[in-house]
């Protein structure tokens, strides 16, 4: 990400979770779940033994415990965690993580360009004396306006609960249920190579089912957290009434509490699903039961919505939507644009893990990668925020949310390559100690990703943070510009 791209980052420890004698399992990038070959020598067989016991109750939450006991034989090596098909996935969340971080420098030239240019081609209702007089006028061109967004029936409504919302934009509803949370614990003597694992138990509200290896949760109500919207939202600025297309809606995020619901039947919907609205009537609740005092399998049913107000858009107009973010189209792959760059020490990696010389990235998760990342953070030029924005303002707000965007997907890259390194480092858990080989491994990771920005980020923007002029960078001149 851009903002990123100046903050200094810790050095990287140059640490080898694979170096030993020993030579890993070899795994098959084809067929990942193949083993190539195996050190183990012999059959290790394993007993298990089980226990209960109960722990004292911390305060807010009940919890008990299960001890369950594993005497682990035989002669030969111990598998490491996860086997070949971990080292397979590893691999690929590494080279995934990798193609992120490069596309995604690319991406942020791609948006630079798109913003520019759009910047040079609005027209302001507010500010420019020589703006159009008619909506017509205003067909295809991008607008910056602002004034007062209402909405208009139907209202957003509820009709599973029977619940509706007159004059808000947005409705959602959060389903809720008190439930058991479970959690894993595990404990190796280093003596006997004895496992003992136990898990404890807390109570709290969750929004979706939790598992439990006892299944002592009951089953989440059929009906869960959804959104809804008023059947048309408007911005109102003098004789100017200008749609919000369905698209655009979507960037209405600012919920709050409802703190007045209002049932469209006296409840009875809610009634049929066991439910009574509070006395405060911020929501409704299990019948018969105190929120207050909640039991497990209780269901709590709050509301929140989007009020209307002064907003300001900023983003193109088509008479048949209204005002819609301007999204861009690109004439070829972002991969196109210049060549992957794979750090030696992923190399390094996939060699300790594999005894490939070489990290082969196949076309097929580039195109993945370049996909989902476009689908998450799409090249588009938009603004829809709550209040009065000045045309200049709303672009500096605009330019570093694109920053948080590319800040965002840089992290999501640095993820994959810190848990892909961590899970290949697995095959050195019988040589150094499976906490140790983790640890190195995602400290590899850490170091992968940081140096795979810089380079790409040289790449695409040049030495000094932009592209010197006369100058095309690695890969060939630019096939992808952005069409506008």
């Amino acid at each position: 990400m851009r903002a990123l791209r100046y903050i200094c980052l810790p050095s990287r420890i140059r640490t080898n979770p694979f170096s030993h004698s020993h030579s890993p399992p070899l795994v098959s990038l084809t067929h990942p779940f193949r083993r190539l070959y195996s050190t183990s020598t012999s059959e290790s067989s394993t007993q298990w033994t089980w226990s209960s016991s109960s722990k004292p109750s911390t305060e807010g939450s009940d919890e008990t415990a299960e001890t369950r006991t594993s005497t682990e034989g035989g002669e030969g090596e111990t598998s490491a965690p996860g086997g070949p098909a971990s080292v397979s996935v590893g691999l690929m969340l590494l080279g995934g993580g990798i193609i992120l971080i490069n596309l995604n420098e690319l991406r942020a030239k791609k948006q630079d360009q798109l913003t520019t240019m759009c910047e040079t081609q609005v027209v302001s209702l507010n500010e420019d004396k020589d703006a159009p007089k008619t909506l017509e006028a205003l067909a295809g061109r991008i607008v910056h306006v602002h004034g007062d967004l209402k909405a208009s029936e139907p209202w957003p409504r509820d009709e599973t609960l029977g619940v509706e919302q007159p004059d808000m934009l947005r409705m959602k509803r959060i389903v809720q249920m008190y439930q058991w949370e479970e959690k894993r614990h595990e404990e190796t003597n280093k003596e006997t190579k004895e496992k003992k694992v136990w898990y404890t138990y807390n109570k709290r509200w969750a929004s979706q089912q939790l598992s439990t290896q006892d299944g002592r949760n009951p089953s989440f109500p059929e009906f869960a957290s959804i959104r809804g919207e008023s059947g048309s939202i408007n911005l109102m600025y003098e004789k100017f009434k200008i749609l919000l297309s369905g698209n655009f809606v979507h960037h209405l995020t600012l919920f709050e509490s409802v703190r007045d619901v209002k049932p469209i039947d006296q409840g009875i919907a809610a009634a049929s699903h066991n439910l009574t609205l509070l006395s405060d009537k911020t929501g409704f609740y299990t019948t018969g039961r105190d929120k207050h005092s909640p039991q497990i399998g209780d269901v709590h049913v709050t509301y929140q919505v989007v009020r209307p107000g002064p907003y300001t858009a900023l983003a193109k107009y088509d008479p048949s939507e209204g005002v819609t973010p301007y999204t861009a189209s690109l004439k070829t792959s972002l991969a196109s644009e210049g060549e992957i760059i794979i750090p030696k020490e992923a190399h390094e990696v996939s060699q300790k893990a594999t005894g490939e010389k070489l990290l082969t990235l196949p076309p097929w998760l580039i195109e993945t990668v370049e996909s989902w990342m476009l689908a998450a953070v799409p090249l588009e030029f938009a603004h829809l925020e709550p209040g009065h924005w000045k045309k200049t303002d709303a672009y500096a707000h605009n330019r570093a949310e694109d920053a948080k965007a590319t800040e965002m997907l840089y992290y999501v890259g640095l993820f994959a390559c810190v848990v892909g390194c961590a899970m290949t480092a697995t095959v050195a858990a019988p040589f150094v100690g499976t906490q140790g080989s983790i640890g190195g491994g995602a400290v590899t990771g850490f170091g992968i990703a940081t140096q795979t920005q810089r380079a790409a980020h040289e790449q695409v923007f040049g030495k000094d943070g932009r592209v010197e002029p006369g100058k095309t960078r690695p890969g060939g001149p630019s096939k992808g510009d952005v069409t506008l």
